[in-house]
């Protein structure tokens, strides 16, 4: 049998239809009779309802300049701790 646990993690799945169609059953089954994991995907689906419906707006210059600069050093960093060799950007061996 299935537990609240489990099917809070497999929530997204469910919702994007990428489960096995027994599972699906026995989670669906569930939810049905627990308050609180029908709680739990009523409120998932109206948050992603909700991310959904907004309008997506442009980056402004200064701020994506400053993100991908961030994002090139942490990625630096982690090439580094994990052994692997840099390279220049825009240099191709």
């Amino acid at each position: 049998m299935i537990e609240c646990k489990e099917i809070c993690n497999l929530l997204s799945d469910l919702i994007d239809d990428e489960l096995e169609l027994n599972l699906e059953k026995e989670i669906r089954r569930h939810i049905y009779k627990c308050e609180k994991c029908s709680s739990s995907l009523n409120t998932f689906t109206k948050t992603l309802d909700l991310i959904h419906s907004i309008k997506s707006q442009p980056i402004p210059l200064k701020v994506h300049k400053k993100l991908w600069k961030v994002i090139y050093i942490e990625t630096r960093h982690l090439k580094v701790k994990y052994g692997q060799k840099r390279r220049s950007l825009g240099k191709h061996r």
